[in-house]
């Protein structure tokens, strides 16, 4: 439940050694690959052998499979989910696998999928005080995806995708569109892509604020646990879990992305983009405090209420892109991206990587990334704000005021002579084709500081 800035931890050693799913996940697509490409019988698995692909006319497009492994780490002491201070120490393990099938021309299928697990000090923190209540500090984040690429004429790509995702609290669904023209004229591309997600959220209360009994025959709750905790009743639909009645609330949020990239010259390119948001219903997270300013220096007699924040929230974000290739192996890539939504926030970021091709096989990638943000109308930090009806309250400082740090580097290998695995009797290949791990660093000006490992490996099957 508490807001992933980013994702991981220390080194690749690390990553590798004490990350023990990811060994098991490499095994699991090597069998699968093996499957595809060999068949299940033992004539074909005799016919194989490695073949150096470099110079194999490849006549159709190959089914790829992208496994992605990511490990995040955080802490910090401004929890959202305690008004504003207490423990973020969060650790999130996520795999992630994507498979693109070509069906013919530009056409194909996409499908992908993973699992989020991540334990967090702040979860702990939802039933603290010795209110009788439970919640996990663990949880774990299933998703699935499919879509393809439906190819016209004229380069044109049309992109449909559904999917869907699940954890303890939530469950989404969501449906995307999206499309790709080719402008020779020129030498530009423009796409464009609309997206709806659906979410359902378990009311999930602070402790304090739940009831300690309900009226099963009213769905009334009874005997609050706090002075502030008004007893509700539930309208609508409710969800038994864990031996608790939790009220059901819904978020619908829309994206219109657009982006325009385009060729300044042999050496140049660049892009602008232009994205249009809009999300309506709960937008507030229930499990979140926010503690006023009513001079009691006693938490637990101090004035607290349960995070509220409009039903509604437009955004709009405009970037720019430009990348020039310096030297046949220094490329510098630079973005800018301003954002402004109606709840009063403000953020510039800009970034820049430059990429640096140490041979023909293996280039390594600097990069920094500064964002500066002026929070929202709403925000106040912890027993700041001065409670009055019907206001809009907050002290999670992602909406607050503030100054942001990324940096690190990647280093990618693709090999220049494809050590492959070739199945004679079905005429298949299978390449490995892309290996790439990227660290990075994540320092905010409260403190919150968080590491990113990631692992991706990319391999392809033939068919010749």
């Amino acid at each position: 439940m508490e807001t992933l800035i980013s994702i991981t931890p220390t080194l690749l050693s690390t990553l590798l050694f004490l990350h023990p799913s990811i060994p098991a996940l490499l095994v699991g697509l090597f069998l699968l690959i093996g499957r595809l490409a060999f068949g299940q019988s033992t004539k074909d698995s005799t016919s194989t052998k490695i073949e150096d692909t470099t110079e194999i006319a490849l006549e159709k497009r190959a089914i790829k499979v992208s496994l992605l492994s990511n490990y995040y780490e955080q802490d910090g002491n401004r929890s959202a989910i305690n008004g504003g201070l207490g423990s973020q120490q969060l650790n999130s393990y996520a795999e992630d696998v994507n498979i693109y099938f070509p069906i013919k021309d530009s056409s194909a299928i996409k499908v992908g999928g993973g699992v989020d697990y991540y334990t967090s000090a702040s979860l702990q923190q939802i039933d603290k005080g010795g209110t009788g209540k439970s919640v996990s500090g663990d949880e774990t984040r299933a998703y699935f995806n499919l879509g393809s690429d439906l190819g016209f004429k004229k380069g044109l790509v049309l992109s449909p995708s559904v999917g869907f995702s699940t954890e303890y609290d939530v469950s989404s669904g969501n449906f995307g569109l999206s499309l790709l023209k080719p402008i020779k004229k020129w030498n530009a591309n423009y796409s464009s892509s609309f997206s709806m997600i659906v979410d359902r959220w378990m009311m999930v209360f602070p402790g304090e604020f739940r009831p300690l009994s309900t009226d099963a025959s009213t769905s009334a709750s009874t005997n609050a646990n706090s002075s502030y905790a008004i007893p509700y009743t539930y309208h609508g639909s409710v969800l038994r879990k864990d031996g608790q009645l939790y009220p059901i609330d819904w978020r619908q949020s829309y994206a219109f992305i657009n982006n325009y990239s385009f060729a300044i010259n042999k050496k140049m390119n660049a892009a602008l983009g232009v994205d249009l948001l809009m999300q309506t219903g709960l937008l507030s997270s229930p499990f979140n405090r926010v503690y006023f300013n009513d001079g009691i220096g006693d938490e637990d007699q101090k004035e607290v209420r349960v995070e509220n924040l409009p039903r509604e929230r437009q955004k709009l974000s405009l970037s720019a892109r430009y990348n020039w290739f310096v030297l046949p192996y220094v490329v510098v890539r630079t973005q800018a991206r301003y954002y402004n939504d109606s709840w009063g926030i403000k953020a510039t970021t800009l970034a820049v990587e430059t990429p640096i091709k140490i041979n023909k096989e293996l280039s390594f990638t600097p990069f920094y990334r500064y964002h500066i943000q002026q929070g929202s109308t709403y925000y106040r930090a912890y027993g700041q704000h001065v409670y009055k009806p019907g206001s809009y309250y907050t002290s999670d400082m992602d909406l607050g005021t503030f100054t942001a740090h990324k940096f690190g580097a990647a280093l990618r290998y693709v090999p220049f002579k494809h050590a492959a695995v070739k199945n004679a009797t079905k005429n298949q290949m299978i390449t490995l084709k892309d290996i790439s791990v990227r660290y990075a660093r994540y320092v905010r000006q409260d403190n919150l500081q968080a590491d990113i490992a990631t692992l991706e490996i990319i391999f392809e099957i033939h068919n010749r």
